[in-house]
Order: C-alpha cells, then sequence, then structure tokens
C-alpha cells in the first residue's frame, strides 16, 4: 500500500450499510469519537461525540448513531484524505 487512503464508500452503501470511517482517541478515561458515513440516499455526514471509553467499535458505532453533526467545513478538516463526491447530507 503506498499510504493514501482508498476512495471512500462512494455509492456502495447498499453493498455495506454499516461502514463508516471513524477516528477515536481515548485519555485518562474519557474517550471521543468523530464519524464520517454514508447514507442510503448517497449523501454524507460526519459526528462527533464522547462514547464509553470501553471499546473503539462501540464508541464509534454510538457517536455514529447519537453524536452531534458537524458542519461539511469541519468534517472535511477531520477527513481531509476522504476521496468523496457526494453531497453532504444538511
Amino acid at each position: 500500500m503506498d499510504g493514501t487512503r482508498p476512495k471512500y464508500f462512494h455509492r456502495y452503501y447498499e453493498f455495506a450499510p454499516d461502514c463508516y470511517e471513524g477516528l477515536y482517541r481515548n485519555s485518562n478515561g474519557y474517550a471521543v469519537a468523530i464519524v464520517a458515513c454514508v447514507s442510503a440516499d448517497n449523501t454524507w455526514a460526519a459526528y462527533i461525540g464522547g462514547a464509553d471509553p470501553q471499546s473503539e467499535q462501540s464508541a464509534l458505532r454510538f457517536v455514529r448513531e447519537c453524536g452531534s453533526k458537524l458542519s461539511e467545513e469541519d468534517a472535511r478538516h477531520f477527513f481531509p484524505g476522504i476521496d468523496i463526491d457526494l453531497l453532504y447530507r444538511e
């Protein structure tokens, strides 16, 4: 692998509806996660939130379902390597 990220989910929601890209950090018993995901209507959005630090995967899922939605500008800041040409879900 050359160190670049693969093209993001680009219109493949129907094949992998539970796929998402996530960032997770845990420090001193507190966890924060930022998650980008594609929806069935081929739009994408990113969410941020605090979560239980016991499991990275459960934290990412929780934030995907219950986190605060980021603006498109903030989402692209946290996921600069994602090559995505879908509309951002407002």
